[in-house]
């Protein structure tokens, strides 16, 4: 009985370059999502599993091994869920706005996209989320929406109590209330 021992050799050189090359590309692409400065996250659909994130929904949602791989529910609220599941329904794109109360009753005003990644087959394989912080906007609307009901006070007062008129640099009239029309009979 001699001991035969067979050996193969194999020239793995070029997987080894293409494995090199994935992870350079993805590196890459990891550092792109992190120069960016909301929450992204992509989900497998099935399992709802985190399966990128980048520093900011690390940092804005982080638990304590980080959120790759956990299929913790972000938000939780029905309007999220019901957006998830129509953009499962119809494998298109949809932008959520909602309000959340977060630490000392601060309230925070977020604006989620939702993009479903298709698969050739036509099938939804991930979901893509950015979430956006729009409290500052939310803030500048709602002051806006009160400057202008103070100027429709104030315009309404005027109109109930005295002539208004209102003219261009030339002169050319471009408003009158209905007391200017009532005393000058001109409408």
């Amino acid at each position: 009985g001699e001991n035969l021992k067979i050996c193969f050799i194999r020239d793995i050189t070029s997987k080894k370059e293409m494995y090199l090359e994935l992870t350079k590309h993805k590196n890459y692409l990891q550092k792109i999502l992190d120069a960016l400065p909301h929450a992204i996250f992509v989900k497998n659909i099935s399992t709802m599993a985190i399966q990128t994130a980048n520093i900011v929904a690390n940092r804005e949602f982080l638990s304590e091994n980080g959120l790759v791989g956990h299929n913790e529910i972000i938000d939780k609220s029905e309007e999220y869920q019901r957006g998830v599941e129509l953009v499962k329904k119809t494998k298109l794109p949809l932008t959520i706005e909602e309000s959340h109360i977060y630490d000392k009753n601060t309230e925070k005003y977020i604006e989620m996209y939702i993009y479903p990644f298709i698969n050739p087959l036509g099938e939804i394989e991930e979901l893509l989320e950015i979430i956006m912080d729009i409290t500052a906007r939310k803030k500048i609307e709602q002051r806006l929406k009160n400057t202008l009901k103070e100027l429709r006070d104030i315009r309404d007062a005027l109109d109930e109590h005295a002539i208004v008129s209102i003219t261009d640099p030339q002169g050319v009239i471009t408003y009158v209330n209905d007391k200017f029309v009532m005393v000058s009979g001109y409408s």
